[in-house]
């Protein structure tokens, strides 16, 4: 466990985990059911293994058929971004509400990343 890792700290709440992943509630919701699912261990994307695949999408899927109760549940988004907890490989899972605005737009759009891009 490093020191600074968001996703070790005893303040970051385990909510499932199944020995080579973890479902953890997120720090800094952006909205409710925002979890972070992650591996137990320190390590890069590059460096995830086949059965830690596998433990990850179990906890994907349930933490998605959980959310399908709901209502207002539309999809789940999963996000891999790493700008900040950069040694612990995680995805972000962030629930769409039906009265929620598209995130593809926003991240493709011509004022997302695609602003970025060179022609």
């Amino acid at each position: 466990m490093a020191d600074d890792c968001r996703i070790c700290s005893a303040e970051t709440v385990q909510v499932a985990g199944n020995g080579l992943a973890q479902a953890k509630l997120f720090p800094e919701p952006a909205f409710d059911g925002h979890l972070i699912v992650a591996t137990t261990v320190h390590k890069d994307l590059v460096d995830v293994t086949p059965d830690e695949w596998q433990a990850i999408g179990e906890l994907i899927a349930w933490h998605t058929q959980a959310m399908g109760g709901s209502e207002n549940f539309e999809k789940m988004y999963l996000l891999a971004i790493g700008d900040v907890d950069k040694g612990h490989f995680h995805l972000h899972m962030v629930p769409k509400q039906t009265d929620d605005p598209g995130l593809g737009p926003f991240v493709f759009g011509r004022d997302g990343w695609n602003a970025r891009r060179k022609t």
